[in-house]
């Protein structure tokens, strides 16, 4: 499924995937124009990431990127990949993500920078070796997310404007497998513990979200916990 996310509509408001396809059937969230939804095989386990035999060299580059094209491709990632740079490429990598608790918000590849352009992400198997409340998934504008397995961060993806900027977000999230996400009782947001999202839109334009595949599961990710059953994506 492919949608347009309006300005008027979105800005500065947080949706869950349920949300997104409740708006897509209400009819409030448009395909995009000419594009035609093509039947693919759902993305799971088995096609998405890296497969769990591939062999992946550490990765011993800088965690911030500032340099316009740069490529990571077939790496183990320790700690956290913050983006400030154009035409960056992150793919086919285990990304293990930092063991920090952030001081805020984040996510184990942050997009947030405002030199952020043209980003891709594609079949990275992003899970953190220590989850926290503040450590999502992917985070910012200007990227392509791409057959990703995601898990264990706080959020899946979130998505967000450029401060200050273009109330374009330009994001791409498109066949991705995201599930198992921490829950934690404590979070410094929320009284009633971190709200897991498979995919978070906090602000901007142009966005699409395409044959994802977002379970609704969760971990414990502190002291006990009661499972509790999340709402059903609606059928259209």
């Amino acid at each position: 499924m492919s949608t347009t996310v309006t300005k008027s509509s979105f800005v500065r408001r947080s949706l869950s995937i349920a949300a997104i396809a409740a708006a897509v059937c209400a009819g409030t969230l448009a395909p995009l124009a000419g594009t035609a939804v093509a039947a693919t095989t759902k993305p799971d386990a088995s096609n998405t990431g890296v497969p769990a035999s591939r062999a992946l060299p550490r990765y011993t580059g800088p965690l911030t990127i500032t340099a316009d094209g740069t490529v990571i491709d077939g790496k183990d990632i320790f700690g956290d990949i913050k983006v400030q740079a154009r035409n960056v490429v992150i793919r086919n990598s285990r990304l293990h993500c930092g063991t920090n608790v952030p001081p805020s918000a984040s996510g184990c590849i942050d997009a947030n920078h405002g030199n952020v352009y043209n980003l891709t992400i594609e079949r990275n198997t992003i899970k953190p070796d220590k989850p926290n409340y503040y450590r999502d998934g992917i985070v910012g504008h200007e990227f392509k997310a791409r057959y990703n397995d995601i898990s264990r961060s706080n959020d899946g993806i979130g998505i967000f404007n450029r401060p200050g900027g273009s109330v374009n977000a330009n994001v791409t999230v498109e066949g991705n497998y995201i599930h198992d996400l921490t829950h934690f009782n404590y979070s410094p947001t929320q009284k009633d513990g971190t709200h897991n999202d498979g995919i978070q839109i906090q602000g901007g334009t142009n966005i699409a979200v395409r044959g994802n595949n977002v379970v609704a599961s969760a971990v414990a990710g502190d002291s006990s916990w009661t499972y509790r059953a999340m709402p059903t994506r609606p059928s259209c």
